[in-house]
């Protein structure tokens, strides 16, 4: 069986590099090319290959957003992504929106052939590195997760006001409490979330909280 591709890349020296790459394996036809991310959603949408291949960083729309609109879309197309640099909130993004692959770029060319096979056949594909990360992740979510659940329906409130940057004053006038009581309650809160100030819970806030506090709103 052959499986159709779409290669999206704003660099056309790359572009064509890899659709010599992909077209040089029998497994796989590069059906269509993109040079920015509208493009890549529009042809996406359009041809519904097997695999994208997206760079992460394109003009218009980035590879992570097209991946996040052809999920909603219910797309059956499965999203490798390619990357010069990643950061760690960059993976935390790309797999927890459903990239089936990501490769960097400084890889040996045949690495990227590995991650459509393994695609292709219903898996993922990660480095090394990357999939370390992803452990450490889910490790340090589980951890946020089992905290979060200690939480009383009003600690959370709280949590999630606090985290917004309002005072004690502003959260005890929006929940109708006493300002003593809003105090009381952020102590009992740094003590189960293991921090120490309001600058560290917002700063949590921004990281393994946020998707823990949004799910509750």
């Amino acid at each position: 069986m052959v499986y159709s591709v779409l290669i999206a890349d704003d660099h056309p020296i790359v572009l064509n590099g890899l659709r010599a790459l992909i077209d040089s394996d029998r497994q796989f036809e590069v059906v269509a090319t993109a040079a920015d991310g509208a493009q890549a959603l529009e042809s996406v949408r359009a041809v519904e290959p097997d695999i994208a291949i997206l760079d992460l960083n394109m003009p218009l729309i980035s590879g992570l957003d097209v991946l996040r609109s052809a999920v909603r879309l219910g797309l059956k197309t499965r999203i490798v992504v390619l990357a010069a640099t990643v950061t760690d909130d960059d993976i935390h993004r790309l797999v927890t929106a459903g990239a089936r692959g990501l490769v960097f770029k400084e890889s040996a060319p045949q690495l990227l052939i590995d991650c459509l096979k393994s695609v292709v056949e219903g898996g993922t594909w990660y480095s090394d590195e990357v999939a370390g990360i992803v452990s450490r992740q889910g490790e340090e979510k589980r951890v946020w997760q089992e905290r979060f659940n200690s939480l009383t329906e009003r600690e959370v409130q709280i949590t999630r006001l606090a985290s917004e940057g309002k005072s004690n004053k502003e959260i005890a006038f929006e929940l109708q409490l006493v300002e003593g009581t809003v105090k009381v309650h952020l102590n009992n809160i740094f003590r189960k979330l293991h921090v120490a100030t309001r600058a560290e819970l917002s700063a949590q806030s921004k990281g393994p909280l946020r998707s823990l506090i949004e799910h509750q709103l």
